[in-house]
C-alpha cells in the first residue's frame, strides 16, 4: 500500500521535466530562426550596401574629378568627389583645414573622340524637344542621369595648360573659398598690381570669346577674421576696374542655411560709400522687383568715374529648386538691359562659382542657339564650358532645370513660327485674290480694246476664267 503511494506522487514530475524540455526546444528553435533570419537582413543590407545606387544628387559614377577638375578611376566603394555646392555646407569647412598643395593628377591628351561620338546622340531637334525631355524623365529621371554621367567623358581631352599652379601657390590658397574648386591657367582672369589673383575664368559666350568672367562669392572681411581665408573684395572690384565691366549677375544670397555663401560687397543703403583699397563704391540706386533686385553703383578711382549695374537673383538658394519661368525673365531682363550692350564681359557669380553660375551662362547661351538654329545640344554645350571651369553645372538637378527653361523658351518660338506661317499664307492669299481680282480687270478691259492677243494670254493665267474663255472663242469674240 506504502508502495503505490510512492509510485503515484512520483509520476507528476516526469511530465513536467518532459514538457520542460519540450518548451526549451521549441524556443531553441525560435531563437534559431530570428538569428537566421537577422543574419540575412544584415547579408541583404550590405550587398544592397555594394551595388551602384543613386547618390543624394541622383547620379553613382567611377570617374571622380580631382581637385584641378581632370576625373580618376577610383573603386565603387570610394564616393564620389563631385560635391554640389549644398554639400559642402554640410561637410566640415575645407578652409579650416592646413594650406597644401591638391594632388594634381596629370591629365591625359587624347583625341576627342568621346566628344564627336556623343554629338550624335545628343543633338535634338526643336521640333522633337517636347517628346524627347518626356521621354528622359521616365524611370525616375534615368535617361536624364546617364546623360550627365556623359558630360565628364570628354574631361580626359582637356589640354595640359588647364593647371592650377596659380592658384595653389602657397600665398593664393587661401584667398579660394573652396579649396578644390580652382580657376584654369589658360584662362584665368589676372589682375594688375601686388595683389594679382582671384579665383576667376574668362567663359566664352554665343557671341565672344570673352563674354563672362565667373568668379566666387567674394571673401569678406569677417570671414577673413575667423582665419580661415583671405578677403578678396578688394581684389573683386579691381577686376570690376581692370576690365571695365558695367553688368554684375549674382546668383546667391550672402548667408544661406546660416553659412557664408559670399561677402556683401557694396555698401548698405543707397547713397552709402565703402572704400576697397584705392576703388570708391557708392550705391546710387536700389530697385526691389519680384524676382531680383537691381543696384546702380558709381565706381570712382582716381577721379574717374564709372556706371555699374548689379542684377541679384533672389530666387535660387542652394538646397531649393528654382522656378524656370523666373529664370526665363531673369536673364531675359539683363541680356535686354543697355548695361549689356558693352562689349566689356558680364560678371557672373554664385558661391563657388559653378553651379548656379554654370547653368546660368549654360541657358543664356542655348537661349541665343535656338533663336538662330533648328536643333540644340545642351551635352554638348555644359561639356564645353566644363573645359573652361571645373565643374560648371554642378548637380544633375541644375541639368534638369535647363531642359525645363528651353522646354518654354521652344515652345514660344515654335508658336510664333506657325503663326508667322499662318499670317505668311493669310497675306499670300490676299495677294492672290488682289491679283485675281486685278486680271479680271484687264480681261474686262481688253474685252472692250482691240488686243485679242493680250486677253488670249490673260485667259491662259486664270484658271477659272477657262469656261467663259472657250465660250467666248466659240462664239468668234476672239481672233486666235
Amino acid at each position: 500500500m506504502a508502495s503505490t503511494t510512492m509510485t503515484t506522487t512520483a509520476s507528476p514530475p516526469d511530465d513536467l521535466d518532459t514538457l520542460e524540455i519540450v518548451l526549451i526546444a521549441v524556443g531553441a528553435v525560435v531563437i534559431a530562426v530570428i538569428a537566421v533570419v537577422i543574419v540575412f537582413c544584415i547579408c541583404r543590407r550590405l550587398c544592397r550596401g555594394n551595388g551602384r545606387k543613386p547618390n543624394r544628387i541622383g547620379i553613382e559614377s567611377d570617374i571622380i574629378s580631382a581637385p584641378n577638375g581632370s576625373p580618376f578611376t577610383k573603386p565603387r566603394a570610394i564616393e564620389s568627389f563631385r560635391k554640389s555646392e549644398t554639400e559642402h555646407e554640410h561637410e566640415p569647412d575645407l578652409s579650416t583645414a592646413p594650406i597644401s598643395r591638391p594632388n594634381n593628377i596629370p591629365l591625359d591628351v587624347e583625341s576627342v573622340s568621346s566628344k564627336s561620338r556623343d554629338t550624335k546622340y545628343s543633338k535634338i531637334r526643336l521640333a522633337d524637344f517636347c517628346s524627347r525631355m518626356e521621354q528622359m524623365h521616365r524611370d525616375n529621371d534615368f535617361m536624364f542621369r546617364t546623360e550627365f554621367e556623359r558630360i565628364s567623358d570628354g574631361c580626359t581631352t582637356l589640354p595640359a595648360a588647364t593647371s592650377n599652379s596659380t592658384a595653389m601657390s602657397e600665398d593664393n590658397m587661401k584667398k579660394n573659398r573652396f579649396v578644390d574648386i580652382l580657376p584654369y591657367e589658360d584662362n584665368l582672369v589676372k589682375l594688375d598690381g601686388e595683389s594679382d589673383y582671384i579665383n576667376a575664368s574668362f567663359i566664352k559666350g554665343y557671341n565672344r570669346p570673352r563674354e563672362y568672367i565667373v568668379t566666387q562669392g567674394p571673401i569678406s572681411e569677417d570671414e577673413e577674421r575667423q582665419g580661415k581665408r583671405t578677403a578678396t573684395m578688394k581684389e573683386f572690384w579691381t577686376m570690376v576696374w581692370q576690365y571695365n565691366c558695367t553688368s554684375i549677375v549674382m546668383l546667391t544670397q550672402c548667408v544661406e542655411n546660416f553659412r557664408h555663401k559670399c561677402g556683401q560687397y557694396w555698401p548698405g543703403t543707397v547713397n552709402g560709400t565703402a572704400e576697397y583699397g584705392d576703388i570708391s563704391i557708392q550705391l546710387t540706386e536700389e530697385i526691389d522687383r519680384p524676382i531680383c533686385v537691381v543696384r546702380k553703383f558709381t565706381v570712382i578711382k582716381n577721379e574717374e568715374s564709372r556706371t555699374v549695374t548689379q542684377w541679384h537673383f533672389k530666387e535660387w538658394e542652394d538646397a531649393k529648386a528654382t522656378d524656370s519661368k523666373n529664370l526665363l525673365q531673369f536673364i531675359d531682363m539683363v541680356r535686354m538691359s543697355p548695361a549689356s550692350k558693352s562689349e566689356s564681359p558680364t560678371i557672373v557669380h554664385c558661391s563657388a562659382g559653378v553651379g548656379r553660375s554654370g547653368a546660368y551662362i549654360a541657358l543664356d547661351c542655348l537661349l541665343q542657339h535656338i533663336r538662330d538654329h533648328d536643333d540644340v545640344d545642351i551635352l554638348s554645350c555644359v561639356r564645353d564650358l566644363r573645359s573652361q571651369r571645373v565643374r560648371m553645372v554642378q548637380t544633375l538637378e541644375q541639368y534638369i532645370i535647363l531642359y525645363g527653361c528651353l522646354a518654354i523658351a521652344i515652345k514660344k518660338k515654335l508658336a510664333e513660327v506657325d503663326r508667322d506661317s499662318k499670317e505668311d499664307g493669310f497675306r499670300s492669299g490676299q495677294r492672290a485674290i488682289a491679283s485675281d481680282h486685278q486680271r479680271d480687270h484687264v480681261v474686262n478691259v481688253e474685252l472692250n480694246g482691240d488686243s485679242p492677243d493680250a486677253v488670249a494670254v490673260e485667259y491662259e493665267n486664270v484658271s477659272y476664267h477657262k469656261e467663259f474663255r472657250n465660250s467666248v472663242q466659240s462664239n468668234e469674240t476672239l481672233n486666235i
